[in-house]
Order: structure tokens, then sequence, then C-alpha cells
């Protein structure tokens, strides 16, 4: 299959809000319903609002015949030399192909160019695939801690990149 990885610019909004409406939606509604309070921004314009205001705020894609098949929004801190890991998704038909693997690889290249020295992000407990998956690249839990108004357990984890 022919993947390509890029970051995203403000060409890529219109793919952008498609791949999430599509995404969320079919994929992870039931897990963003309880931690994005502003539902109208659940179909991308958040990010794309954040790449128009912010120049640390990046959006890691990846995409197959020029559609947008998974993304990994990253804001960086370049003054505190950290960077924070958003809502890392893939189609489900494209996971466990290596591709979150690469993208996530690609990234932590980007960010050592910002001299960013530690990643953090965070997952619900439940979700064991993707915890076992950062576990995987590196990352430990360093925390866990429930969201006002929800029941599910939030785990915070970090990596050192250098």
């Amino acid at each position: 299959m022919n993947f390509k990885f890029r970051l995203a610019d403000l060409s890529y909004s219109n793919k952008l809000k498609e791949f999430y409406k599509l995404t969320v939606e079919e994929n992870y509604k039931e897990m963003f319903d309880k931690i994005w309070i502003n539902k109208e921004k659940r179909n991308g314009e958040r990010y794309i609002d954040k790449i128009k205001k912010d120049k640390f705020f990046k959006i890691f894609l990846i995409l197959k015949n020029e559609k947008i098949i998974g993304c990994l929004p990253i804001k960086i801190y370049k003054d505190e030399n950290k960077a924070y890991l958003g809502d890392f998704l893939i189609e489900k038909k494209y996971q466990q192909k290596g591709l979150g693997s690469n993208l996530l690889s690609k990234s932590f290249n980007y960010l050592k160019k910002f001299k960013v020295k530690k990643i953090f992000l965070v997952t619900f407990k439940k979700q064991k695939r993707a915890i076992n998956f950062y576990k995987k690249h590196g990352f430990i839990i360093q925390t866990e801690f429930y969201i006002k108004g929800s029941d599910d357990l939030v785990i915070g984890m970090s990596k050192d990149l250098y």
C-alpha cells in the first residue's frame, strides 16, 4: 500500500474535518462524548483553529491516496523543552499495520529539532491497546486521575526523548 506521512497545513482543513467526522463518530464517539465539552468542534475544527493561531501546534498525518487515514496532533512547549501528544487517531482498518509506530517515530525526530526532551500524553485506562502501544515506544505511566464528570480512569504517560 502507498502511504505518505506529512505535516498538516491549512490546505488540509476540509480533509481533517472529514477525517474527524468519520473517524470519531464511527469509532470513538462514546469515548469523545465524555471528554470533549464542545461537541461542535469534534469535527477537527479545534485543531484547524490551533494550526492557524499557534506555530508550535502541529498535526502529523498519514495519507493513503491523499485521503487522511490517521493523525497525531502535537503541541510543542518550546520554552519548556516538552511536547504534548493529542488524540492519536487511525482508522480502525489501518491499525496494527505499523503505521502508528512509523508516524510516532517521525514525530519524535521532528520534535528533536525543537530540542524537545520530554513528551506527555493521556489516555483512558481501559484503552489497553493504546497503553501497550505507548509502552512499546518507551512511554511510562506517571499518574492516574479522573476527569470531572466521568467515572473513567485516565492515565498520564511520559517519555524522555534524550
